[in-house]
């Protein structure tokens, strides 16, 4: 079974039009979160680590939602824990109710 070939900025390309419609609209504009956290979210449901890593590398600002930092927490605890317990540490000290942060740090 052959991986799908890399777009020009090195994402997977994808089958379903609408995330290749969504990754020409991240490509225009990088920095929309809205947009790479639908992508990101998409990524980890389809169990494809590597192109949720690289969204998150590919960001130039960091994630400032709550479900996009508990999905970047999420990518980040398949290679450094440390890094996703210091990202669910300072969404937990913005909102200590964050039932998804405990269960996700559980």
């Amino acid at each position: 079974m052959s991986q799908p070939t890399p777009n020009p900025h090195g994402f997977p390309r994808q089958d379903d039009p609408a995330i290749r419609l969504l990754e020409k609209a991240l490509l225009a504009g990088p920095e929309d979160w809205e947009t790479r956290g639908y992508l990101l979210r998409h990524s980890i449901a389809a169990g494809n680590w590597a192109h949720a890593r690289a969204l998150l590398t590919a960001a130039p600002c960091p994630a400032s939602t709550e479900d996009d930092l508990l999905a970047q927490a999420k990518v980040e605890a398949q290679g450094d824990s440390d890094a996703a317990i210091r990202t669910l540490t300072a969404l937990l000290e913005r909102n200590k109710a964050c039932a998804q942060a405990y269960l996700q740090w559980a």
